[in-house]
């Protein structure tokens, strides 16, 4: 109740005193900080990081596997049937891991933060490995993809819970869409690291890795003071 009562005394102050424009607003939840928990700051902002090294990591891996695609097949007719049962079977693998997991997202989510970034960065390698063995371009992709769909499924399922946690008062939602607002932009830095780091040094692979690293390492550092 105190907390309730300290964010519309905070939000009454700020209706009567901020009349400008941050793009910070379009980021953070209505009323920050008070409407979170003190954590949501180190969550966002590692989460921030570690998701500009993954998008940064994944230009890596998509460049790979256009790379691998080049060598292996000449037809495009081939290579659009490759690329599309290479997403088929992904998310074919996405599905079978849900229905297997299922609600146990909800007993540690912040280990499946972990571990979605964890099989992120293990999908970026199998592309890495794709140039180097382009007659298992279709297997090695596929795998990859659906690592990726798992990736996506076990971060979307966690999260729900570690949202739910950092909101305080009626504001899941809010905290919800400011998280995706800061996944779109860090995306987009991290790919346009990607590419430029890959225009400088082509597909190399330590490069790739350092990223990976970082990705992990942010991803542990956002979750390591949460305590739900």
């Amino acid at each position: 109740m105190a907390q309730l009562v300290q964010i519309r005394h905070h939000r009454d102050t700020r209706e009567s005193t901020d009349t400008g424009f941050s793009p910070l607003k379009l980021l953070l939840p209505v009323d920050y900080p008070v409407s979170v928990r003190p954590e949501y700051a180190r969550y966002a902002g590692w989460q921030f990081v570690a998701s500009i090294c993954g998008s940064a990591a994944s230009v890596f891996g998509t460049q790979a596997l256009f790379c691998a695609a080049g060598m292996d097949v000449s037809a495009p007719l081939a290579a659009s049937t490759a690329w599309v049962l290479k997403d088929g079977i992904g998310q074919f693998g996405g599905i079978m891991f849900s229905s297997v997991v299922g609600t146990r997202f909800d007993t540690n989510p912040r280990l499946w933060i972990f571990v979605s970034a964890a099989v992120l960065d293990a999908s970026v390698v199998l592309e890495m490995i794709a140039p180097m063995a382009p007659s298992a371009f279709l297997m090695l992709a596929s795998v990859s993809n659906g690592l990726k769909n798992v990736s996506f499924l076990a971060a979307s399922a966690s999260r729900a819970t570690i949202h739910s946690h950092l909101a305080l008062g009626k504001n899941l939602a809010d905290v919800t869409v400011k998280k995706g607002s800061q996944n779109i932009v860090s995306s987009m830095i991290g790919m346009g690291t990607g590419i430029a780091l890959t225009s400088v040094v082509g597909l190399e692979s330590f490069v790739a890795m350092a990223l990976c690293a970082g990705h992990l390492i942010g991803t542990h550092l956002s979750v390591s003071k949460i305590t739900v």
